[in-house]
């Protein structure tokens, strides 16, 4: 699965320090109950207006926003033509021995839309979901049912599908990791999902994927084998407390390896900017990554 956006954090407490295409809104310094977090937050904190900030210990706000990329399932595959919204409420725990890692606990957004009901068109419709052939019954009643069955598909007021991806089971059971992010090699992103397959002849209740048995998606799939080099840094402007940064990632070049098959180079350019669109730091960077398989 391959899924393009933004991410945007808003802490309390702590200092982050995140690679990649995300905003970071850093607020160090405030207490466990702050006014800033307890008024509706407005301008560049809009996005953060269901974060879970009344719940005791929460610490950490992530909105993220999936606005381009592909969703597959065995033979089926949908476009991301409708930005879905994952937003939740962190709970970071400190380790207090060197033997400990850190820990942390997710929170469901206020509205409770931890990952917006965003139904996507599956294109084809029903006959990209449902193949007459596999009518197995031998016969008159053979013929019968797949002759309706394609009757059925050739009526184009009943053949169209939606497809909306729902989080199967408790907020808890999302996780992200930072040190992967980080080094953007690995999984970032954990989000247990069921699929529901929307059209008025399935019903209500057609699903892949449940909460008891629900479909794992990586968000971030681990494409990268390792990081080559990074050149040409530049901090041409400073950053200080409190700034709205957000980046941008531009394909350079890429090309297939001639020593291992299945692989590739690709050169990619990062760009940071602040609240005023003004550069703040770039850098290029030589990546070691994965192919799409053929």
């Amino acid at each position: 699965m391959r899924k393009d956006g933004v991410v945007r954090y808003l802490r309390r407490g702590r200092r982050t320090l995140v690679a990649g295409v995300m905003l970071i809104v850093s607020l160090a310094g405030l207490g466990v109950v702050s006014p800033v977090l307890a008024k509706q937050p407005t301008g560049d904190f809009a996005v953060f207006k269901q974060c879970p900030r009344f719940t005791t210990g929460v610490n950490l706000c992530l909105y993220s926003q999936i606005t381009g990329g592909v969703t597959t399932l065995g033979k089926l595959t949908v476009p991301i033509v409708n930005p879905v919204t994952l937003q939740v409420g962190i709970i970071f725990t400190e380790p207090k021995t060197a033997t400990e890692f850190e820990t942390e606990t997710f929170v469901a957004a206020l509205n409770e839309e931890t990952l917006s009901p965003t139904p996507q068109p599956v294109p084809g419709g029903l006959s990209s979901v449902i193949d007459c052939n596999e009518i197995k019954d031998k016969g008159f009643w053979g013929r019968l049912r797949r002759g309706a069955c394609r009757a059925i598909l050739n009526n184009h007021w009943y053949t169209a599908v939606n497809e909306t991806t729902e989080l199967a089971g408790p907020t808890s059971q999302i996780h992200v990791s930072k040190r992967n992010e980080e080094i953007e090699e690995g999984v970032g992103l954990t989000l247990p999902v069921k699929i529901h397959l929307e059209n008025p002849l399935l019903g209500n209740d057609c699903y892949i994927g449940s909460n008891t048995n629900p479909i794992i998606y990586n968000l971030t799939t681990g494409t990268t084998i390792a990081n080559l080099g990074i050149t040409e840094v530049k901090f041409p402007h400073p950053v200080f407390e409190g700034d709205t940064l957000h980046a941008t990632t531009e394909v350079l070049g890429k090309r297939a390896s001639k020593s291992r098959p299945g692989a590739g180079i690709v050169e990619l350019h990062h760009r940071c900017y602040n609240q005023d669109d003004r550069l703040v730091a770039e850098c290029r960077r030589s990546a070691f990554i994965h192919m799409r398989p053929a």
